[in-house]
């Protein structure tokens, strides 16, 4: 049976989708300017995981409390409030949106610098937690009115492996931050006497005053094209989900397992080594930093190399496939095969190995989701979409790592029964999410390498 799809922004020629804003300078310049922004939110949260310790012991916390303040309530009350930020990106200015999140970021991480309190540092943490998120819808809305068609794919994918890496780097941006608190002098009145980790936490806040200006200076990028939205895209998120509920069900359950794989593998592949191998966590986590941040770097080349060659064999055989659709596909295929793998495997090098050739593959398959999704979503309904999506996938992802314990517990906790736990579960979700995706593929723009006007099931 052949399903027939609405597109939005997708039915015209390629220069049909130009505005002002697409690929001019100031088109570059906002892009690095929420990159910068997204970096030193990812650099607050790093923050927060490596002071962890101290915070424990000057407020006197178990590991359990420990672990519901810096995790699990923050994530779940943010969760109430990112879809509000995802509202306001639709239809406020998003550059005030994206200066009030660092702002936020930036007040609640000065908030938790100074806090002596439980309730004082939870709030703060959620407040910080809940910013962080909220960028992710402001950046998904803006980029298809930054980034022309054509080039919105390669673009989202350099941006994404950019924040990737990042990930890793971010750690150190925060250790040096704590090194040079360690040395500061002619402190504030107000971090007189107070923890090298919260003179760290307050450098770090003061960092995004120039990046909530910076952010303001970007100004109001026009939604749509042609400097108008098309009637089809004034839809209310509610009908616009009622029309395009069909992609949208196939893109979450897709995009949802897909993620399941890649949070039980980096949860629980650590704490496999340790209990199998019987090596420190100290040793665990230095080689688990370079297998990350070679694989983040190895993950962005292969993508942006494969976005370019499948991208232009596509083109040039008037193919109607969206090219990210072609990649994630195969590149969730492919990171099936080294989580199977974990089950086979005999050393702690081979370990880290598979773990690096897995990262590497997820890298380049989540470097479009982005760009999938902006696809998928209108105009005027991509920030609550995104927003949605970031709820839904930490939701349903959730209950994965109980699942892997739940595996390793009727084995009696043997060491390889959570290894085999690990395959059990990410393994298939990854296989399954590319299935998914072969059967419904999420519409695409005609200059993103073309548009699947149907849909075969």
């Amino acid at each position: 049976m052949t399903v027939g799809v609405v597109t939005h922004g997708s039915a015209e020629a390629p220069s049909a989708h130009k505005t002002p804003h697409h690929d001019s300078g100031r088109a570059w310049y906002a892009l690095a300017v929420l990159g910068l922004t997204m970096v030193a939110t990812i650099s607050f949260r790093q923050m927060l995981l490596l002071v962890l310790q101290p915070l424990k012991i000057e407020l006197h916390l178990s590991d359990a409390s420990a672990g519901f303040l810096i995790g699990s309530a923050p994530t779940l009350i943010s969760g109430l409030f990112v879809f509000m930020v995802g509202w306001l990106s639709d239809r406020t200015p998003r550059h005030w949106v994206a200066a009030c999140c660092i702002s936020a970021c930036a007040v609640s991480m000065a908030c938790f610098a100074l806090a002596q309190s439980y309730v004082l540092v939870l709030v703060a943490v959620t407040v910080l937690i809940t910013a962080e998120t909220g960028l992710n819808p402001v950046v998904n809305s803006l980029i298809p009115d930054l980034i022309s068609p054509g080039r919105r794919a390669l673009v989202n994918v350099v941006y994404s492996g950019a924040i990737g890496v990042c990930y890793g780097l971010t750690f150190a941006i925060a250790g040096l931050l704590i090194t040079l608190a360690h040395h500061a002098v002619n402190l504030p009145t107000i971090l007189k006497g107070a923890s090298d980790w919260r003179v760290a936490c307050f450098f770090a806040a003061v960092c995004g005053v120039p990046l909530a200006v910076a952010c303001l200076s970007i100004g109001t990028v026009t939604r749509g094209h042609q400097g108008h939205v098309e009637p089809h895209e004034k839809l209310e998120l509610l009908a616009f989900v009622r029309e395009q509920w069909p992609n949208l069900r196939v893109f979450f359950t897709t995009m949802t397992l897909f993620s399941l794989g890649g949070v039980v593998a980096g949860m629980w592949i650590p704490t496999a080594i340790s209990r199998t191998f019987a090596v420190t966590p100290a040793q665990v986590g230095e080689h688990l930093a370079v297998a990350v941040t070679g694989a983040a770097i190895g993950g962005f080349c292969l993508s942006a190399m494969l976005t370019l060659i499948i991208g232009k064999q596509l083109i040039a055989k008037q193919h109607r496939t969206n090219v990210s659709t072609v990649i994630f596909r195969w590149m969730s295929i492919g990171a099936a095969l080294p989580c199977a793998g974990y089950a086979f495997a005999t050393t702690a090098q081979q370990f880290y190995l598979l773990f690096c050739l897995q990262l590497t593959l997820q890298f380049a398959a989540a470097a479009h989701v982005g760009h999938l999704l902006q696809t998928l979503s209108s105009a005027m309904t991509r920030g609550r979409i995104s927003a949605f999506y970031a709820i839904f996938s930490s939701v349903m992802t959730a209950p994965g790592a109980w699942l892997v314990g739940f595996i390793s517990d009727s084995f009696h906790n043997s060491p390889r029964g959570l290894v085999l736990a690990i395959a059990v579960v990410a393994s298939p979700a990854y296989l399954i999410s590319a299935f998914c995706l072969r059967v419904r593929q999420p519409a695409a723009e005609p200059s993103s390498m073309a548009v699947p006007v149907t849909h075969e099931s």
